[in-house]
């Protein structure tokens, strides 16, 4: 049986293929470039300075290989299970199993600290309350749930639309701080060492993941094998040439003891080249791009609630597919378990950068599973030797998160565990 057959039998339910690439590349930029481009650049001068540009290429050639694995997994094998198909098709059923609640388990955690996040930047664009955000997110997951609710169709031409216009949107507030007479593209190219950038690969490595989420799209496709890695490549060079272009142009813009560096720095720029106004409809943009990555993230999320469902680890109702092709009852349900994850964290008290961990390491944890599938599964001593010095690489990053791969192991472990012995 091949890794993209279904589990039950001829008639388990399949989600019906309508992206092409144009909507994929919406999908996968809406996954991948969220809120975090609105902070990071900042973060990145305050840690190592000049050299921070360095940090944002370095990360994309990192992620290139994964993302040369990701197009050749998926072609081969597009199921809605992404990463977990991979894991199923290298170490058997469990291990796809517990891939994907090692996955779910991300993606619950990552969903409240979007959602937090979301509320948090259109209160304070609007003025409202303290304590207002948590509302505010809630409205803001209902929102991204109901989007989903239309279909891959509605959500993809959504996202494509709004994911596009922005990034140009952004591209062109770069490509003027960057066009004026008094900024030397070649000297902040050449201010610093790239050695100098490695205390920043961390924190900025969370700008490139989401690539992982987007797997969990290939069975969508009406043509997986040609243009699921035409997609996947498209929204690499396009997010590479923006993360770049934004990185460097607050690098040469803003004055680095500027408070606004750490804190919105793309929202500085605009201010600084246009004025308040513009400062003000940057911080509305930001809000836009968290409610996409939601959609998004909610979007892999819920096929990955349809998958475990249509695998025996989730109720099999949960797999039911209405006859728009939309998996209504798992995007609900992801929908609900995010709602109740931001509340259970508002309750708890813990924070938005507690969250993001959570979630960072259980999607680190999904980028090992790929790399080991890829291990088992892919021919040839040079693919295997990169593989491998990949995997020891990912491995060793994932080991610095400490006592908190308590959850990761968790989530493993209750997807092994809830995995029927044998298939029905």
């Amino acid at each position: 049986m091949s890794v993209h057959e279904p589990a039950c039998g001829a008639d388990a339910p399949s989600l019906r293929p309508s992206l092409g690439v144009v909507q994929g590349i919406g999908v996968a930029l809406s996954m991948v470039v969220g809120s975090g481009l609105l902070i990071l650049p900042g973060i990145g001068v305050g840690l190592v300075g000049a050299a921070a540009i360095h940090a944002w290429w370095i990360n994309a050639l990192l992620t290139l290989p994964l993302l040369l694995l990701f197009a050749k997994l998926g072609a081969r094998y597009p199921t809605a299970g992404g990463v977990a198909g991979f894991a199923e098709a290298a170490f058997g059923y469990r291990a796809g199993r517990a891939t994907e609640a090692l996955l779910i388990g991300a993606c619950l955690p990552g969903a409240a600290a979007i959602g937090l996040s979301g509320g948090s930047y259109i209160a304070a664009f609007f003025g409202l309350p303290p304590g207002a955000e948590t509302w505010v997110g809630l409205a803001v997951l209902a929102v991204a749930t109901l989007v989903n609710l239309g279909g891959a169709q509605i959500a993809g031409s959504v996202q494509s639309l709004m994911t596009f216009g922005l990034i140009a949107l952004l591209g062109l507030l770069a490509a003027v701080a960057l066009a004026g007479p008094q900024v030397d593209i070649a000297a902040g190219l050449t201010a610093a060492s790239p050695l100098a950038a490695l205390p920043a690969l961390g924190a900025l490595f969370f700008a490139f993941t989401g690539w992982e989420l987007f797997c969990s799209t290939a069975e969508e496709f009406r043509q997986p094998r040609r243009d699921f890695p035409l997609a996947l490549a498209g929204a690499f060079l396009a997010m590479l040439v923006l993360y770049v272009g934004i990185a460097l142009a607050v690098q040469l813009r803003l004055d680095p003891s500027d408070p606004a560096l750490l804190r919105a720095p793309v929202a500085a720029l605009a201010g600084n080249l246009f004025g308040p106004w513009a400062e003000k409809t940057v911080a509305g943009l930001g809000a836009t791009m968290i409610l996409l990555a939601l959609i998004g993230g909610l979007w892999g999320a819920s096929r990955l609630i349809f998958s475990a469902a249509r695998e025996g680890l989730l109720p099999q109702a949960l797999s039911r597919v209405g006859p728009s092709g939309v998996p209504r009852r798992a995007v609900l349900t992801f929908g609900l378990l995010a709602v109740a994850s931001l509340l259970t964290a508002r309750l708890m008290g813990w924070n938005t950068a507690m969250l993001f961990e959570l979630s960072a390491q259980n999607f680190l944890g999904g980028y090992l599973a790929a790399l080991l599938a890829g291990l088992r599964l892919l021919k040839g001593p040079p693919a295997r030797l990169a593989l491998a010095g990949l995997t020891l690489g990912f491995g060793a990053f994932l080991g610095s998160f400490g006592a908190t791969l308590v959850y990761a192991a968790l989530s493993l472990g209750l997807g092994y565990w809830l995995a029927p012995s044998k298939r029905v």
